[in-house]
């Protein structure tokens, strides 16, 4: 049988404009990470090109902590403001429960780096981490200018003030804020002067608290702010409806209380406050059997 000539072997499987388009959504749109961009780029020179124009297009990326290559966090950190010089959402990726503290953890020389790096990014997802201190974050991701959401878990460095700090430096800016106690310690990230912060923000629309340890008279603070659509304050056993207050919320649209300690008559009139909402989510709140059916229409999108 004839062999396939050089010129029809090296020809390709795909028309160069559906290449483009396919790396375009794998590129721009899927990956993550440097890593796989990386590896298409010692395909070709003609691929080299194409995924070099591509990365400059990306405006989010995840890298690793601590990182799955033979780069430091700070030298993976560089390669991406070289190859992804617009990117504005940025995810430190969480280290497995029990990676050993000698393996590099994100730190607060790294988000310094990224202060300088990245000034107008706009999300920072920080994951756990032994290294991370509030002096640390008040002194970068608060004085971010564009930041408008924050993904922080807390450890044993990294406290309450991080939330004020973000939330009055931020107060014009930030829109969407989840915090969440360490796995390994249940260290409190809020307190009063926290939610008291909070509830001064100006442009807050997405809150998650879930188990971080607030109470009722803190969640009388956080709602005094008139911008919240999306609030979760689930397995928080402080929040109970001994002296609650719940205010009219007509902007709120999805609420999560479950696993708190409130009665099924401080539930109805918290749906009462806030008439325009679609999800709301209580159970575990130590209800009786006979209290299902109601439940059941309290979590659903009908008025109660």
């Amino acid at each position: 049988m004839e062999e396939p000539s050089n010129e029809m072997a090296s020809a390709p499987l795909l028309p160069a404009e559906l290449q483009q388009k396919i790396l375009q959504q794998q590129i721009v749109n899927e990956c993550d990470t440097l890593n796989e961009a990386m590896n298409l780029r010692l395909v070709s020179k003609q691929m080299k090109d194409w995924v070099d124009v591509l990365l400059r297009k990306k405006t989010q990326i995840t890298i690793d902590t601590p990182p799955l290559r033979r780069y430091p966090i700070m030298k993976i950190m560089q390669r991406v403001k070289e190859f992804c010089p617009d990117i504005r959402r940025i995810v430190f990726r969480e280290p497995p429960i029990g990676m050993c503290d000698s393996i590099e953890q994100l730190s607060d020389k790294h988000l310094k780096l990224l202060q300088e790096l990245f000034p107008l990014v706009t999300h920072v997802t920080i994951p756990r981490s032994s290294r991370i201190t509030d002096e640390g974050c008040e002194t970068t991701i608060a004085m971010l200018p564009c930041l408008e959401s924050l993904d922080v878990t807390c450890s044993m460095k990294l406290g309450p003030s991080v939330v004020v700090h973000v939330a009055t430096k931020r107060q014009e800016t930030l829109k969407y804020l989840r915090v969440r106690p360490s796995p390994v310690r249940w260290h409190a990230m809020l307190d009063l002067d926290a939610a008291k912060a909070l509830g001064q923000c100006l442009a807050l629309r997405s809150l998650d608290l879930q188990s971080c340890r607030l109470t009722a008279e803190m969640v009388m603070h956080i709602l005094r702010c008139k911008t919240l659509c999306h609030v979760n304050m689930s397995q928080n056993p402080g929040i109970d409806d001994a002296g609650l207050k719940w205010p009219l919320m007509p902007t709120l649209r999805s609420l999560d209380l479950q696993e708190c300690s409130l009665n099924l008559a401080a539930l109805e009139k918290i749906k009462l406050c806030c008439p325009n909402l679609t999800t709301f989510l209580v159970r575990g709140n130590g209800l009786t059997a006979d209290d299902r059916v109601p439940i059941m229409e309290l979590e659903s999108k009908k008025g109660v």
